[in-house]
């Protein structure tokens, strides 16, 4: 990312709420400078596709697998997010859904 004048001018960052998924979110990047006019926009986590489906992002996947490492669930993942002044996680059908896919990998791997 870079505006055309990189090095000259300021940067402003800010995070789209509305269109976070878990604790996945959507930044904004712009120049600040009136001359430039750049701006960029990215997902602060890549999204991991099995097939055509839409796919989860790799911070939740990851969230929800190390929650149930450690014999927790999705309502440890709400309180996560609250201790850390963070919106709260997928929901609880997404959660059961990466959870069912994990379960499905682990009997293909063992």
């Amino acid at each position: 990312m870079r505006c055309n004048d990189w090095g000259q001018h300021r940067l402003t960052f800010s995070m789209n709420g509305e269109s976070r998924d878990g604790f996945c979110y959507e930044t904004h990047v712009a120049c600040i400078s009136a001359d430039c006019q750049w701006k960029s926009h990215f997902k602060t986590s890549p999204e991991v596709r099995s097939g055509k489906k839409k796919g989860y992002r790799e911070v939740n996947i990851r969230t929800s697998t190390y929650a149930r490492s450690i014999g927790r669930g999705h309502s440890s993942l709400i309180n996560f997010g609250q201790h850390f002044n963070s919106p709260p996680p997928i929901n609880q059908s997404s959660y059961q859904e990466i959870m069912k896919k994990s379960d499905q990998c682990n009997k293909i791997s063992c």
